[in-house]
């Protein structure tokens, strides 16, 4: 953006395979916490099946959360770079290449 200015359309670096790498890098991140919360409930398990169910499913509704929230933030943010870059050279080759991440289908 800096050489090709505010409104280009950044194809390059992380973006060249994944067209969200924020959104991906937070869902891979909220899912390792996921992991480790049932992991944390797998060696608490023998101790109290309370505590490790609460674990789990405070784990499972974080990640599931989450997920929701950046798969809407994915899909609007698709929606407006269709908008925005339609007929922008090379934008339908880099759609095709690059992975959207985790998106809502769309309306």
């Amino acid at each position: 953006k800096a050489r090709k200015g505010e409104d280009a359309l950044v194809t390059g670096g992380p973006f060249r395979h994944l067209r969200h790498p924020n959104f991906s890098g937070e869902m891979l991140l909220w899912g390792a916490s996921a992991a480790a919360g049932a992991a944390t409930a797998a060696t608490n398990f023998g101790r109290s099946v309370l505590a490790a169910c609460g674990w789990l499913s405070l784990s499972a509704l974080g990640w599931a959360g989450i997920s929701f929230v950046l798969a809407q933030a994915a899909t609007s943010l698709e929606k407006r770079q269709a908008q925005k870059y339609a007929g922008t050279p090379g934008f339908t080759e880099w759609r095709r290449g690059a992975w959207p991440g985790i998106t809502l289908p769309q309306k």
